[in-house]
């Protein structure tokens, strides 16, 4: 009983989401200037289309890695897909006090939503439910620059998702500036005490079997 409750734990342990362990997997969106230790995307990999999004899975699996991405905005809209097939919820909040590496060879400070020269940019961020014709589950106007306070944008559970960054929308008139955001894409971990309760009903239903037999 004692290595069912153990394997109960283990068990639990592998559907907490995240771990201290967990790669980090990052993404520069394609018209923007490379983030050091990012993977490059071409600019038609990020489709306006979200039927034709660019898929995260491709490079790795939320809830055993994390997804960092490096975007910028004109007046279009960019897509990325992912799926999340794990018990506990994820986030896709800023990333702030993040730094970006232009073209130049510089290191410059890059923080959550920003603009890219004098004027302000503004734009709409959406989860989409990707199972259910790409409808909208949650969707938030953000307006440069976005450094600081609350960071999670976005929070859901299992499915198939689509993040879509919107910078052509009614929030936004044409040429109304460029925009740099840099976000991330998470698993919650469960807290502790959903890992006790999860293995004492696996213990439990041990303790029921050798009972019966």
């Amino acid at each position: 009983m004692k290595k069912t409750i153990l394997a109960a734990v283990v068990a639990a342990a592998s559907i907490a989401g995240t771990s201290s362990f967990a790669a980090v997997i990052g993404f520069t969106e394609g018209t923007r200037d490379h983030v050091q230790g990012t993977q490059q995307l071409a600019p038609k990999d990020t489709s306006p289309n979200p039927a034709n999004a660019f898929d995260l899975d491709t490079a790795g699996t939320l809830g055993q890695d994390t997804f960092e991405i490096f975007g910028r905005i004109v007046d279009s809209v960019d897509n990325f897909a992912f799926g999340f097939s794990a018990t506990s919820t994820f986030n896709v909040s800023w990333i702030f006090g993040g730094y970006n590496l232009e073209s130049d060879g510089s290191l410059v400070s890059n923080s959550g939503f920003v603009s890219e020269g004098n004027a302000n940019k503004k734009a709409t961020f959406k989860l989409l439910d990707a199972n259910n014709g790409n409808s909208v589950v949650q969707s938030f106007d953000f307006e440069t620059d976005v450094t600081s306070g609350p960071a999670v944008i976005f929070t859901a559970g299992a499915g198939d998702y689509v993040i879509q960054i919107d910078g052509s929308g009614s929030v936004n008139a044409p040429g109304n500036g460029v925009g740099l955001y840099d976000i991330e894409i998470s698993a919650v971990p469960l807290p502790a005490s959903a890992l006790f309760l999860l293995a004492g009903v696996a213990g439990l239903g041990a303790v029921a079997r050798r009972k019966k037999g």
